[in-house]
């Protein structure tokens, strides 16, 4: 009976033991899934602002491209104003040259 009771104590320290040590388990897988977390959301804030940074940086360069555009359309609509201007007065010429040999 003594040597059941002296196996039953030793089983009680073991299991309390291993009890302590499945706490101190715990306690560390607790410790690193808020770091894992925690590392996990800093990853993701940089990710968002490196995001931002981008988007940022192509609106920058899509409202550059546009107004290098419309100087492009406005240089265009200006030589061909230039054109039409000096094609009619070409036309004139010849015009008042045709007259003028009409009335010859």
């Amino acid at each position: 009976m003594k040597e059941r009771l002296k196996g039953l104590e030793e089983e009680v320290v073991r299991l309390k033991e291993a009890e302590g040590e499945l706490k101190r388990a715990v306690v560390a897988a607790e410790r690193i899934a808020r770091e894992l977390k925690a590392q996990a959301e800093r990853e993701a804030e940089l990710i968002r602002k490196e995001a931002l940074a981008a988007k940022e940086q192509v609106l920058r360069e899509a409202a550059e491209e546009l107004r290098r555009l419309r100087g492009e359309i406005e240089r265009a609509r200006q030589a061909k104003t230039l054109f039409l201007s000096q094609f009619q007065a070409l036309l004139q010429g010849y015009l008042d040259s045709l007259e003028r040999l009409a009335k010859e």
